[in-house]
């Protein structure tokens, strides 16, 4: 049940950024894995470092091995959620394809 719940939580989350900005953040690979990884360290921050720790009462912005691992995790998250949304967004484009439809009118 937490595995699913983790999971769950993981797409919206990831979909938070990358449905309302994806077409104008996530223009090419390098540029949408910088995006994502730096959302990720900004959620760790705002999640990890400063929320939980108030909601269970304990000083804020402890680091540990544990939130450092975390901080990793949510890195390599952001940097594979980067190029698969950028390349689910540029459509089949690379290979002269159609152009993939807008997420977010202009």
């Amino acid at each position: 049940m937490g595995f699913a719940i983790q999971m769950t939580m993981s797409v919206v989350i990831g979909m938070g950024l990358t449905v309302p900005f994806g077409n104008r953040l996530l223009t090419g690979y390098l540029r949408g894995a910088v995006v994502e990884i730096v959302y990720g360290v900004i959620r760790w921050i705002l999640g990890l470092l400063l929320t939980i720790p108030m909601i269970f009462e304990m000083p804020p912005f402890s680091v540990s091995a544990t939130s450092l691992a975390c901080l990793m995790g949510r890195m390599l998250y952001g940097l594979t959620l980067g190029m698969l949304a950028t390349r689910v967004l540029r459509g089949r484009d690379d290979r002269g394809g159609e152009h993939p439809p807008q997420l977010v009118s202009a």
